[in-house]
């Protein structure tokens, strides 16, 4: 019902939530750049192994040119061939930058000779640098034994770490740009699938939004997918039971409001019937008392004592009893003002708070003041929300006077449209809000304006005053 709200489930505290969309758009792209990376990270991969695999065929080309050599020398020793013939090896096609060197087995150096660089290296960042030689080990060399015999000599293939970093870059910077490319279509690609898909999400936020605020005849879907159908189709349960348990929890509080207000004409009634008869007579017995006493002292013997002692006793007994009399004749009456129910239409309702608010400001503290403010026609408005606007408005009076502490309290009655506003306000000490969750009082002003379908809101500000608002639609209420 409007004057109550419903409330959502709570996070626990220290959880940050988090818009689904912006999720997905963060996986996505986390999901992108991993796979990009993976991909860079093959390539390099799959450069040093090639890198790796030609230097390997050129040690192996080197080796068997050497062995071919070695068993020459010793097939022809006489013929004193040149070992090694240095040429031939050098020939052989190596990585860029690649240097030969042929050892003794002593380690002492026979020949060497170092490629020369066909271009001029790419300069590669530090970092990149940095890394691609901590994962890669690119200067580590080749080598191949050969045999002479019984000696043995040592062939070794040297790479260009700088080269090969080089070329490593070369091949990152030529596929990372449509690798970074491609990717970055596919995250948008997914992005826009998944934000499509998800747009039944919004929707269906806004409808629990509105379930929140009250608005119980929200409906949502039907939609594609069955996820979201069978949130809608549970949403769409819910606010239908919300909406049926709001009529009849309305149907029930009318119900007992008239019951309520029965039996509160009842009890005036015999208020009014019963003490107010008995209060009248005893008022014409203490007259009639009077009157009596009036006579048995002008009876009395002139001067006596029996005659002055009947006067005064008799005086003071009756003054006594007829203020008894009018002091139960005023409880009674303020009695029969709080009990009487307010419910035979429009007029009696301006007249009812006119009343009222001149017997408050009668009993409120000296220098309260209380006003009323009526505006618009009210010839159409039923008796039911007549009566239910003046307990509200007797309610908050009393709440004002009692524990506000105000100067002022302010009684605006409005019509506008096919609305009714009714606005109790003071200036007084005010209150938290915590204070009026909890309270017969307040609570009886919310069943009330919840049985209309009105909506009843309490703002305060501590030191400032406090204002009980209604507003109360003016629609045909259903019959209890």
């Amino acid at each position: 019902m409007p004057g109550d709200r419903f409330k959502l489930a709570a996070f626990p505290p220290g959880v940050v939530t988090v818009r689904l969309t912006t999720y997905l758009f963060a996986r996505i792209l986390l999901n992108g750049g991993v796979v990009l990376a993976a991909a860079l990270a093959w390539s390099l991969y799959a450069e040093h192994g090639d890198a790796r695999r030609a230097l390997e065929t050129a040690a192996s080309a080197m080796q068997r040119i050497l062995a071919l050599q070695a068993t020459g020398v010793t097939q022809g020793a006489a013929l004193q061939p040149r070992f090694p013939d240095w040429y031939p090896v050098t020939r052989v096609a190596r990585p860029d930058g690649a240097c030969v060197r042929l050892r003794s087995a002593d380690g002492a150096l026979l020949r060497s000779e170092c490629r020369g660089h066909h271009a001029p290296p790419d300069a590669a960042p530090a970092w990149f640098a940095h890394g691609y030689r901590a994962a890669f080990e690119p200067a580590l060399p080749v080598r191949r034994e050969i045999a002479l015999g019984k000696a043995h000599a040592t062939l070794e293939v040297l790479p260009d770490a700088t080269a090969a970093v080089a070329q490593a870059w070369r091949r990152v910077t030529a596929l990372g740009i449509p690798l970074a490319v491609l990717a970055m279509v596919l995250c948008m690609t997914a992005w826009w699938s998944a934000r499509r898909a998800l747009r039944p999400a919004e929707e269906i936020m806004r409808g629990l939004a509105a379930l929140q605020q009250g608005a119980f005849d929200t409906r949502l879907g039907p939609y594609r997918w069955s996820e979201f159908e069978h949130i809608a189709r549970a949403s769409n349960a819910l606010a239908a039971s919300l909406a049926h348990g709001r009529t009849e929890r309305a149907r029930l509080s009318r119900r007992l409001l008239k019951a309520q207000e029965d039996e509160r004409a009842a009890i005036a009634r015999d208020l009014h019937d019963e003490f107010g008869q008995h209060l009248s007579a005893i008022g014409a017995q203490a007259a009639a008392l009077r009157v009596r006493l009036g006579d048995a002292a002008a009876v009395a013997p002139a001067g006596g004592p029996c005659r002055e002692w009947a006067r005064d006793t008799g005086d003071a007994g009756v003054a006594s009893i007829e203020h008894s009399a009018r002091h139960l004749m005023q409880v009674v009456r303020g009695l029969l003002a709080r009990l009487r129910p307010h419910n035979a239409g429009a007029l009696d309702l301006v007249e009812a708070l006119r009343a009222l608010v001149k017997d408050s400001a009668a009993a409120a503290a000296p220098g309260v003041s209380v006003t009323l403010c009526c505006d618009g026609s009210l010839d159409d408005v039923d008796a039911e929300r007549c009566g239910v606007l003046y307990r509200i408005a007797q309610e908050a009076l009393t709440n004002a006077l009692r524990h506000a502490d105000a100067a002022q309290v302010a009684l605006t009655l409005a019509r506008d449209g096919d609305t009714l506003s009714l606005t109790v306000s003071d200036d007084g000490r005010g209150a938290p809000a915590a204070r009026f969750a909890a309270g017969y009082g307040i609570g009886g002003m919310r069943e009330r304006a919840a049985a209309c379908g009105a909506d009843l809101r309490i703002s305060s500000v501590v030191e400032q005053g406090t204002s009980v608002h209604v507003r109360m639609p003016l629609g045909t209420v259903a019959a209890a």
